[in-house]
């Protein structure tokens, strides 16, 4: 059942992920047009964008920390219980900066929520976004605790160079 829960999240953070992309592509696609051809740039674009790569980018975070795919360096090679300690500390550690991270985002919300804040060309409350990234840095924090257990590791996926197993 746990399995099948975290298919469908991971399915659900890829289709927004994919989505999120195509829609850059389009708005600045007909941003470039519009700028070349009939210098009309679509004026809400930047902030459109900006929106879009946040959610690309957090989106991607819990995908990554389950998968054990973020950028790290092993300046200790490790072996056995090692190796297993590491791989635990790192969880803890990743899952106690998404949660700040989330935490941090969840106050921002309700910040910008009282003070009815928005984006300036299109007046979109900024709690939403906030919020939603909130959200995602929490599944992010709870990616990280599940990696470990069940037993996704980037380094058992990767072959270095100059690498024999």
């Amino acid at each position: 059942m746990a399995r099948h829960i975290i298919r469908i999240i991971e399915r659900v953070l890829t289709i927004m992920m994919a989505l999120a992309i195509i829609c850059l592509t389009l708005l600045v696609f007909v941003d470039v047009i519009g700028r070349g051809l009939f210098n009309r740039p679509v004026v809400w674009g930047g902030e459109v964008v900006e929106i879009l790569v946040a959610v690309l980018i957090a989106s991607a975070f819990p995908l990554i920390a389950r998968s054990g795919e973020n950028i790290s360096i092993e300046l200790v090679p490790a072996k056995g219980h090692l190796d297993t300690g590491l791989r635990y500390l790192t969880a803890i550690a990743g899952f106690g900066v998404f949660l700040l991270l989330g935490w941090v985002m969840f106050k921002k919300a309700a910040d910008v929520a009282e003070y009815n804040e928005t984006t300036m060309i299109l007046s979109l409350p900024l709690w939403i976004f906030a919020g939603f990234l909130g959200v995602l840095f929490a599944v992010t924090a709870i990616s990280f605790l599940i990696a470990p257990v069940t037993g996704q590791s980037g380094r058992d996926n990767v072959d270095a160079p100059g690498v024999s197993r």
